[in-house]
């Protein structure tokens, strides 16, 4: 599991959204969040994963 300051390196945008997906995927929504909040992923983060995937997966031409 990744730390809270810990970014992972992709080296192709498709390899982040085959993460994100993985991610945002219901066994991981009621897991700790890796933020350190205390909370679970589903009621702290996950708004932001989604709007990433979101991002990426509608601006297929944004690099």
């Amino acid at each position: 599991m990744m730390t809270k300051h810990e970014e992972p390196k992709f080296e192709t945008r498709e390899e982040k959204i085959k993460l994100l997906r993985e991610v945002l995927k219901a066994k991981y929504r009621n897991q700790p969040c890796s933020c350190g909040s205390g909370f679970k992923f589903k009621q702290c983060c996950v708004h932001n994963v989604k709007a990433e995937y979101i991002f990426l997966t509608n601006n297929a031409n944004f690099e």
